[in-house]
């Protein structure tokens, strides 16, 4: 039987695997921002959406030329929960 304890662990879990995924999508994104891909080039070779990739862009520019990724995914999950 499964008690809350191990629902926490598993919710914990999920999120730490989605953050994951989102940072690594973050560091994608800043590497093509340094050889200056274009929003659409990214998208592209990154295969998501332009809506999305621009609003990393959009947050990315805050922290450049030195890209905080950390930061940058903070905010951007920031705005996904709202």
């Amino acid at each position: 039987m499964c008690n809350l304890s191990d629902l926490v662990e598993e919710r914990g879990i999920e999120k730490g695997i989605d953050w994951g995924a989102e940072l690594k999508l973050v560091q994608q994104v800043v590497k093509k921002l340094k050889k200056s891909y274009t929003m659409a080039q990214i998208a592209e070779a990154l295969e998501e959406s332009e809506e999305k990739i621009s609003r990393i862009i959009e947050i990315a520019k805050k922290y450049a030329p030195e890209y905080d990724e950390r930061k940058i995914l903070d905010e951007l999950m920031c705005q996904i929960k709202v």
